[in-house]
């Protein structure tokens, strides 16, 4: 491609101007890594370029005209695997298949069209995608869908951890070159799903319903906050205009019990037309496990579990007779004769109290009209939950859920289109629901969960402290609860019930103290029921572990205007706001020593200007970012009761306690409040690619990136 330098550089210097101005005047945000762009020639058999030739994406909406060059460029086209078609008066129409549309990259696709005039399109061979993309101006790995089928991973965020530069640490935590835990902007379906409390996500996407998965490892364009190390992009697969789908089970219940650890996993996806241009896709998975230990030799290691009443023994008490009766303990796990455990087989590797459940799904509508304007509509759930639990006391049964739903709505709206300009707007708008709780769980569960057919549960697991709902006490007196046990947490309707929770952990009320009472808490089983006297992992203490609950919801707004100015400049302005309402609370053992907790209602924003000046051989890319973020966090200085101190009136202090009406003060200093302590930075950004040949290619980048901090490391 031939260039004038005198041009080059005067479309350079207006570039420069331009950001400069809308810098301070505007506010943007782009399509969030889930939209990519093609563009190329139409020629005749000669090679002279065709004018108003008419270029269509199959089974879109989608569609462009040529230019007097015979240039064409099509925006904001989802990232997947289409079909293109160019045709004009006089010519046959050429096809080419398998163009394979990269998130935030331009794909070239040229066209020449043959003199015969024919009822079908001459199909063509798409050319195979670079290497190295022209236009990417950042170190980024991108994978496919297709290329993920063929990968031994369960889940998107597995494919992330084989790209170059990224790691896996303790819990799935992520780091890129280098960083620390969680320092990586994660966006599903161009929302974000990095959580306020940690900085890690719970949705995890399952990979038979993965258009495309993308890690920036490099300086991020300012469409981008809230992330220092890198950014995570997934994309959800379109239907497309053919039906398609997959089923998969896989098993090792066949195998021997020394072998087998209960697995099952069931896998499918569907995809397809509903009418005109639009189209659905789901999909999911469902996985059980009877047992999670896969240490070497387990099987051989005996487990013991309670099998109906070995023995009635009535006990005389003045003048009342007690009955107490006595379990029949028998070998579950490791290796044994039935004849000499009471008729019971034992299961070899397998654990009671051991499984765990696992279920992800997703399903997406999406709908083109126009030449270049969209609805997509996609939802997306992940729900995880587990047992543990000692097999000598049926009341130490230990449980943990978690849950974690994603709802994005994605509007692009094309507001005029010329053959070398365009003007469209896109509008992002996503709620995120992430909830995390364990603790003991109730003894008729323990008991009824012991096995569960193929290690799959999905009902609600019946935790001793009810997260789900209040019990009629009046909240002004700090979480009296009523004889059902009614408790805490999520179905809070006022600022007095959050603030609820803290009270609840300083001073000892409501949900803790009840849970601190509970006798499959503190009380020791009696010894009888410990047959062999069996010590080291098999207690016949109560389940004293402790609870936890994470819980956050987010509701996130992004819109930004994207204007290809002409052939060489695209810019893009816009913003984005997030309002998050947050609690943890979380305790251990009787004393509640390094307890934790806290309620936020954070909010944040972020403002952007960028234009992208491509050049064909060059692209240079300038943008600048302003965010700004609060906390509006409330949590105790002193973490709660210690020890147990007659002399100490906990019910007289909490009466007592005033509070101005900000809460940045009370007369006994026991809560923080942070309000109004807002925190803001600048983040200029300049990038930019010269690719040397095919297969490789020179970058430069300057970025400042900021990261808001995780509240649980700051509280």
């Amino acid at each position: 491609m031939t260039v004038n330098r005198r041009s080059v550089f005067a479309r350079a210097a207006r570039v420069l101007l331009t950001v400069g101005v809308l810098s301070f005047g505007a506010s943007g945000l782009w399509a969030q890594g889930t939209t990519g762009k093609v563009q190329g020639t139409v020629m005749d058999p000669t090679g002279q370029p065709i004018a108003n030739a008419q270029v269509f994406v199959l089974g879109t909406s989608f569609a462009a005209l040529t230019n007097e060059d015979g240039f064409y460029f099509i925006n904001n086209v989802p990232a997947g695997s289409y079909s293109m078609q160019a045709q004009f008066i006089g010519y046959q129409a050429a096809r080419m298949d398998q163009v394979r549309i990269l998130a935030d990259q331009t794909l070239t696709a040229d066209f020449r069209l043959t003199g015969a005039v024919a009822l079908e399109a001459i199909t063509i061979t798409a050319a195979q995608a670079p290497i190295v993309p022209r236009d990417q101006v950042a170190s980024k790995a991108i994978v496919t869908g297709e290329d993920v089928d063929q990968l031994p991973v369960s889940d998107a965020l597995s494919v992330v951890a084989l790209q170059p530069g990224v790691i896996t640490g303790r819990g799935g935590s992520i780091r890129i070159r280098g960083s620390r835990a969680n320092e990586a902007a994660i966006f599903v379906d161009g929302a974000p799903v990095r959580r306020m409390d940690t900085g890690s996500t719970l949705l995890s996407v399952p990979t038979n319903t993965l258009a495309e998965v993308s890690v920036t490892t490099g300086a991020m364009d300012a469409a981008f906050g809230d992330a220092q190390a890198g950014v995570i992009s997934i994309v959800t697969r379109a239907g497309g205009p053919t039906f398609a789908g997959t089923f998969a089970y896989e098993t090792d219940e066949m195998m021997s019990n020394n072998v087998s650890q209960g697995y099952n996993r069931f896998e499918g996806a569907l995809s397809g037309p509903i009418f005109g241009n639009l189209t659905f896709s789901i999909g999911g998975t469902l996985t059980g496990n009877r047992s999670n230990d896969t240490r070497k030799g387990v099987e051989e290691i005996p487990t013991y579990t309670f099998a109906g009443i070995d023995t009635v023994v009535s006990e005389l008490s003045g003048s009342d007779t007690t009955t107490t009766l006595i379990p029949r303990v028998v070998q579950y796990g490791g290796q044994c004769n039935a004849a000499d455990n009471f008729g019971f087989e034992c299961q070899g590797r397998l654990r009671p109290y051991g499984w765990n459940t696992n279920l992800r799904a997703n399903a997406k509508l999406q709908f083109t009209y126009g030449s270049g304007s969209r609805v997509a509509l996609s939802g997306l759930t992940d729900i995880a939950q587990s047992m543990s639990g000692t097999s000598m006391n049926f009341e130490n049964s230990f449980g943990s859920r978690q849950t974690s739903n994603l709802f994005v709505l994605n509007w692009v709206q094309q507001v005029f289109r010329g053959t070398d300009s365009e003007l469209a707007f896109d509008v992002n708008l996503s709620y995120q629901n992430d909830k995390f709780n364990n603790g003991a769980l109730q003894r008729d569960q323990g008991l009824s969960l012991r096995d569960p057919t193929m290690g799959i549960v999905l009902s609600n697991l019946d935790f001793i402290t009810d997260f789900d709902r209040w019990g009629p006490g009046d909240p002004s007196q700090h979480g009296t609860v009523d004889s059902t046990g009614g408790h805490l947490i999520t179905q809070l309707k006022s600022d007095a019930d959050w603030d609820m929770i803290i009270d609840n952990m300083r001073y000892d009320r409501g949900s803790l103290r009840s849970y601190l009472l509970r006798s499959e808490v503190n009380t020791r089983v009696d010894p009888r029921m410990n047959a062999f006297g069996v010590t080291g992992g098999f207690s016949n203490y109560g389940s004293n572990r402790g609870q936890q609950l994470r819980y956050e919801r987010r509701y996130v707004g992004r819109a930004n205007i994207d204007w290809q100015a002409d052939r060489y400049n695209r810019v893009k302005l816009g913003g984005e706001g997030t309002i998050g309402r947050a609690a943890r609370w979380e305790m251990g053992w009787v004393n509640k020593s390094f307890g934790n907790g806290y309620t936020a209602e954070p909010y944040k924003f972020g403002l952007f200007a960028q234009d992208r000046l491509d050049l064909g051989d060059v692209v240079i890319e300038l943008g600048i970012r302003y965010d700004q973020f609060n906390t509006q966090t409330i949590f105790p200085l002193v973490p709660g009761r210690i020890f147990t101190n007659p002399a100490f009136d906990q019910d007289a202090t909490v009466e007592s306690m005033t509070c101005t009406a900000a809460r940045e003060q009370c007369d006994i200093t026991q809560f923080v409040w942070f309000e109004g302590q807002k925190h803001s930075s600048w983040a200029p950004r300049v990038r930019v690619s010269f690719p040397i040949t095919d297969r490789t290619g020179f970058r430069l980048s300057y970025a400042h990136q900021t990261q808001t901090p995780d509240m649980f490391n700051m509280y």
